[in-house]
């Protein structure tokens, strides 16, 4: 079958020029006339749509995704075929691929690229409880448009058992850098190997590079059945020990192991990198509450930590050499209090909250972290006398007061 040409009518587009060809087909800008707007137009390849199975499969989980709406997901507009290769139009967004991005940076900052998979989580979201796994999630696949904004596109909408197999060139249906072990050894998948493969991005997003490298497929595939990714704040001293916990988990060899939705992982993720997109996914109050960080303690286990703020003139100090247990609780508070030091405005005050004793309200003067573990506030209740001094509990809560 002859590939479409400029000019050329599909439906009711005209084919402007090609955008790019991958394994699952060719994208193609293309205008829609009727009502006046550009489309990208996927088109399957020729030996896919042979598949009887496939095309059925494609036509189905396009409708589904047709009736999707989401900021961060690329809406699919239409469902067609042409010349007996079954096609769909979408949405056409201006902007380059995550994948573009990493090539000119070695890695990104933390609070970007945390941005960045928070929205992939909303994403997801909204596809999973469709019913829909992606399956090559990777940052070819992720569009940041001219705000900022990361959109996910190109679903796998064509594969079911095919997800990992090797053709006859050894080549994988899919990109094996960003594979879950269950699709590399040819498994059933679910919504939680979207869940790996984003941990595999977000990854490379902190460390610049993928975790696995191989001179081929099978190489890179093996590793990730055998494999630990390694912690990013081994490479990156700015990367909070936190998140090591919760990527550690989201990329969990096996899928009982892993998160298992996407929010659950922002509950934990919202805990050590603050992101309003992950505190919805999460159902944590964005406004004025911090969530509660999570760590990991000196056990090695996940331990939670009661959350903190500060102002701009808020001081943290420590006391003596701190362990590394309470280095890691220090590392979580600066994220906070770089967090609220931007949402904060003069005369703003903060309120703590504790179980079995009433809020306190008042200005926050210092934070000091112990070597213990610690952490003790001091809150200042009035316009003069000694700031009150407050040992901070796990489960404490601690708000921003709008002063109204």
């Amino acid at each position: 079958m002859k590939e479409p040409q400029a000019g050329e009518r599909i439906g009711q587009y005209e084919i402007r020029t090609l955008l790019g060809k991958g394994g699952m087909g060719a994208v193609y800008l293309a205008e829609d006339h009727s009502l006046g707007r550009q489309v990208a137009l996927k088109i399957l390849p020729p030996h896919l749509s042979e598949d009887s199975e496939i095309v059925a499969r494609f036509a189905r989980e396009a409708r589904a995704l047709a009736a999707l709406r989401h900021p961060n997901l690329m809406h699919i507009y239409t469902v067609g075929e042409h010349e007996g290769r079954p096609y769909f139009a979408m949405e056409y967004v201006k902007g380059s691929t995550l994948k573009a991005a990493l090539a000119k940076t070695t890695h990104l900052p933390v609070s970007r690229a945390v941005r960045t998979a928070a929205e992939m989580m909303a994403a997801l979201d909204k596809v999973h409880e469709a019913g829909i796994v992606h399956r090559d999630v990777k940052p070819g696949n992720i569009i940041i448009d001219e705000d900022g904004r990361a959109v996910l596109m190109d679903f796998g909408l064509a594969r079911r058992r095919q997800d990992a197999r090797l053709t006859g060139d050894h080549t994988v249906l899919g990109t094996p850098q960003y594979m879950s072990p269950e699709q590399a050894e040819s498994a059933d998948v679910d919504c939680r190997a979207d869940i790996y493969s984003l941990g595999i991005v977000l990854y490379e997003m902190l460390a610049g590079s993928p975790p696995f490298k191989g001179k081929t497929s099978f190489e890179v595939l093996r590793q990730h059945i055998e494999s630990s990714v390694p912690a990013p704040s081994s490479l990156r001293p700015d990367v909070p020990a936190g998140l090591d916990v919760v990527l550690a988990r989201a990329v969990a060899k096996s899928p009982d192991d892993r998160y298992r939705n996407v929010r659950e992982m922002a509950a934990d993720l919202v805990g050590v990198c603050p992101d309003p997109v992950l505190a919805r996914l999460a159902g944590v109050a964005e406004t004025d509450t911090v969530p509660t960080v999570m760590m990991a303690g000196a056990s090695g286990r996940p331990r939670t930590f009661a959350s903190t703020v500060a102002l701009p003139n808020v001081r943290a100090r420590s006391k003596r050499r701190l362990t590394a247990a309470a280095a890691a609780v220090a590392a979580a508070l600066v994220v906070f209090i770089a967090w609220l030091m931007l949402r904060s405005s003069p005369g703003q005050r903060v309120e703590i909250r504790r179980h079995g004793a009433e809020p306190v309200r008042g200005r926050l003067v210092e934070i000091e972290m112990l070597d213990d573990g610690t952490t003790t506030a001091k809150i200042r209740t009035g316009e003069a006398g000694r700031p009150t001094e407050i040992r901070i509990e796990e489960g404490d809560e601690i708000r921003v007061v709008h002063d109204r």
